[in-house]
């Protein structure tokens, strides 16, 4: 396999674990009633940013002639940026709980199309 073809597979299923982590850990802090601690937004962004990285090499292989196995693998992968970047828009608005849980349904949501992205191939 292509170097570029294991860098876009091989981290998919840590991804999607690490989403469900910070999904977890979002949810715990929504049952406190606090607002998501700053280390689960620098969590999100680093997952977000990996995520991207991921995309701009699955583009790369698709010029080159590498296509998905199934084409919902695309909307998947524009689900997972959209659910991530959507927690940032409760930074300033909203109680602390509603903005852990706005994190919490967002990584939830996008660990569980990471995981299906990850075996769409």
């Amino acid at each position: 396999m292509e170097l570029l073809a294991r860098l876009h597979t091989l981290p998919g299923l840590v991804l999607a674990a690490g989403l469900a982590v910070l999904a977890i850990m979002s949810g715990v802090m929504a049952v406190l009633d606090r607002p998501p601690m700053p280390s689960l937004d620098f969590a999100r962004r680093v997952l977000l940013g990996i995520i991207v990285a991921e995309a701009a090499i699955g583009l790369v292989l698709t010029l080159r002639g590498a296509e998905p196995d199934e084409w919902i693998h695309w909307l998947y992968g524009g689900i997972i940026i959209a659910a991530l970047l959507l927690p940032a828009t409760l930074v300033t608005n909203g109680t602390p709980r509603s903005r852990s849980a706005a994190l919490a349904g967002a990584a939830g949501l996008a660990a569980i199309f990471a995981w299906r992205l990850w075996g769409t191939g």
